[in-house]
């Protein structure tokens, strides 16, 4: 609704200008709304034997933005952190750990190094259970992160999951 109104304004506004190619100029502002959400983010958890699991969290990225780093400088922006609510009886192991190494580069918009993804990257975390479970069919994460790109940022945000743990292949 709120985009469709945008719309209507904008059509209004550009009709008023007298410009001639409203269309395009309208089509290059639903290009500029998909891109307020240029990270997406999904989850998925397995179970890796009877008593052991992975949870898996893909972040999406879109062309010329990237997600900041898990450890960021004091002085930096928002570092990328998981938390996680497993069921009664389930137990984290470990740390989660991205698939592949961050980049690193000095970020002039915030005066020192930072870490950060572009493209795709999938995170880990391993759980296990501790005791009998009779009912445990899904957990809860919640991702903070920041991403940027070369003219702005976006401000943090918190992604919030519920997922469902599938058993063993």
């Amino acid at each position: 609704m709120r985009h469709t109104i945008l719309i209507i304004i904008m059509t209004v506004m550009l009709a008023a200008s007298g410009s001639t190619d409203c269309r395009a100029q309208i089509v290059g502002m639903g290009a500029m709304q998909q891109q307020s959400e240029p990270i997406t983010w999904r989850g998925s958890a397995r179970m890796t034997s009877l008593d052991t699991g992975i949870i898996r969290i893909t972040a999406t990225i879109a062309d010329g933005w990237h997600l900041y780093g898990m450890e960021m400088p004091a002085d930096g922006p928002k570092a990328t952190t998981f938390s996680f609510k497993l069921p009664q009886g389930f137990k984290l192991v470990g740390d989660v750990t991205p698939q592949t190494a961050p980049l690193s580069k000095h970020d002039a918009m915030f005066g020192s190094e930072v870490s950060y993804w572009e493209g795709t990257v999938t995170f880990t975390q391993r759980f296990r259970v501790t005791s009998e479970v009779t009912d445990a069919k899904s957990l809860s994460c919640s991702v903070s992160y920041m991403g940027c790109n070369d003219q702005t940022c976006l401000p943090p945000k918190t992604k919030k999951m519920t997922i469902k743990i599938l058993p063993k292949k």
